[in-house]
């Protein structure tokens, strides 16, 4: 795989990074810069007045998100209209579409999605045009999941739950990694991040999506260990 140049955030992913503080952190992961970030022309939009946003982080600083938004980068260029019409199946929306299309075109280029319906779509489709861009694909999409075992390992178990309960998140995934019990078990941890990535990969296969995972703290506090 070629170097890793930009990285495309879906703007669930972007909300809940930003809603975790946890945006520029993540990008070092990449050892990237906001300048490196591109996000779809919407986002701007939905950070400042969706309704959903403070549904799933109801203490959500729009005020605060909005000007780390602003500073995103657009896709440079519109993808191949041939592209895009094989990506125009049910499961899949267009902001969704227009990464994928540009990930196909741009081999240096990430994308982090925090969507479950994205991957049975490009996955559950047999249209010979879909099928190139899903192995064009391949290797260079992370789905939310994977981005929070990261900053777990990263910062603690006990920090990313701290930010998550005192935000008062809703987020489903999160609550199922974290579960109801505070402080959070790093066992229950593990087992339901374990069990989420199983469960997504079912669909897309274990070496599709881009590997960014480790082993998991046994003791609350700790982080991950590397590979």
């Amino acid at each position: 795989m070629e170097s890793v140049r930009a990285l495309c955030v879906d703007t669930d992913a972007l909300v809940n990074l930003l809603a975790l503080d946890a945006f520029d952190i993540t990008l070092k992961f990449f050892e990237l810069t906001r300048a490196d970030c591109f996000r779809l022309r919407a986002a701007e939009h939905q950070v400042a007045k969706a309704p959903w946003v403070e549904k799933q982080w109801p203490f959500f600083d729009r005020e605060k998100a909005l000007p780390v938004v602003r500073t995103l980068q657009l896709l440079p260029q519109s993808p191949a209209i041939e592209v895009l019409d094989a990506l125009n199946v049910d499961g899949l929306d267009e902001g969704e579409a227009y990464f994928l299309a540009a990930l196909s075109e741009n081999p240096g280029y990430l994308l982090i999605s925090g969507d479950r319906r994205m991957l049975e779509a490009l996955h559950g489709a047999s249209d010979s045009r879909l099928v190139r861009v899903r192995e064009a694909v391949r290797g260079r999409v992370i789905l939310f999941p994977q981005i929070v075992a990261a900053l777990v390992r990263k910062l603690s178990l006990q920090e990313i739950e701290t930010r998550i309960r005192s935000g008062l998140c809703k987020h489903r995934t999160l609550k199922i990694l974290f579960g109801s019990k505070r402080p959070t078990d790093p066992d229950h941890f593990r087992e339901a991040y374990e069990s989420e990535l199983r469960s997504l990969m079912s669909i897309c296969g274990e070496d599709w999506l881009f590997p960014l995972d480790g082993s998991l703290p046994r003791r609350p506090g700790a982080g991950f260990a590397a590979r």
